[in-house]
């Protein structure tokens, strides 16, 4: 009997070194063995999308008996992907732009066990959700890519995204921007793991452009505001199976990434904030070690040129989310 379990150890041990070293994708295990996070070693051709800047596919497959620990990897290995350097110990995104089609990302966010499948297009230069492809036989179009908004001075600067899909993908753009102004009332919408599948859903189907906004706070909040900051990441979590709107702590962190991330580049050399922040719910925030600990900023808005963007939160009239 001994001898036995000596074998077979030796050789899960031989199975888990093989594996180790046979290329292919990195994956992630959920305790019932099933795929949740895949990460593409090699970016290239895949289901006739193409994806050369953003370090790798991401696919993140969910159903209604996923844990939140699947998820909060899911999270961490995005912002793993996104993080250039680090800055006053803070993760910290490229302080280069990325131009042309290059600067989007594409994840991939499955229904596990049917056929739902949506394509998320992120902006990689400042996490902003840009739209969603889906191929949907059942819809008209079948083939689509829906893309926000850009601005009202420039519509449809996010068209070119349309290029990371098939010929046949049809461009749609939505009428409406990506701000919380115009997707809606936070406080209305909960977040958690069966929201989050209702979203993906939703976009699937794409039955009525119009009734995709919720969707879009959804999808917004649980991953590129998660991606920012661990704050919204634990939020998320604790409610990942009682579903809850977001706090009025949680949408006054996503409100001030951008000011947070300043606060965090001009902190004196003994962590001193140049100017006291204050968030509802918390204490006033006077050093790095408080934005640390409350873990209000897990990827940092380096410093860019002012004309690249004059707000990167959440509230601004011609911008997304804030993410």
């Amino acid at each position: 009997m001994t001898k036995l379990v000596a074998v077979l150890f030796v050789w899960v041990c031989l199975i888990l070194v093989v594996g180790s070293y046979s290329g292919g994708a990195a994956r992630v295990i959920e305790p019932s063995s099933t795929r949740v996070v895949e990460v593409v070693e090699e970016p290239g051709e895949e289901d006739g999308l193409l994806n050369k800047k953003f370090p790798s596919n991401v696919v993140f497959e969910i159903d209604r008996n996923t844990l939140v620990a699947p998820y909060k990897t899911f999270i961490a290995t995005v912002r793993d992907y996104l993080k250039s350097e680090t800055i006053r110990g803070f993760p910290s995104m490229n302080r280069q732009l990325v131009t042309g089609t290059d600067r989007y990302g594409l994840i991939k966010v499955q229904i596990r066990g049917s056929p739902v499948s949506v394509t998320l297009v992120i902006d990689i230069n400042n996490l902003y959700l840009v739209g969603f492809g889906a191929k949907n036989p059942n819809a008209d179009p079948a083939d689509a890519f829906y893309y926000l908004t850009y601005s009202a001075q420039n519509p449809d600067g996010y068209a070119d995204a349309v290029a990371l899909f098939g010929r046949t993908t049809q461009p749609v753009r939505l009428r409406y921007e990506g701000s919380y102004l115009q997707l809606g009332d936070r406080s209305r919408v909960p977040l958690g793991r069966q929201p989050f599948i209702d979203a993906i859903q939703k976009f699937y189907e794409h039955r009525n452009p119009n009734d995709l906004k919720a969707s879009f706070l959804v999808v917004v909040q649980m991953i590129p505001e998660a991606v920012r900051s661990g704050y919204v990441t634990n939020f998320v979590g604790d409610k990942f199976n009682n579903p809850a709107p977001a706090s009025v702590t949680v949408t006054d962190v996503e409100n001030n990434w951008s000011k947070l991330s300043k606060a965090v580049r001009d902190a004196a050399a003994n962590g001193n904030l140049q100017q006291t922040i204050r968030l509802s719910g918390l204490e006033p925030i006077t050093t790095l070690r408080q934005i640390q600990n409350y873990q209000l900023v897990s990827l940092l808005l380096p410093e860019r040129p002012r004309s690249f963007s004059d707000d990167f939160d959440c509230c601004s009239t011609s911008r997304i989310q804030t993410i």
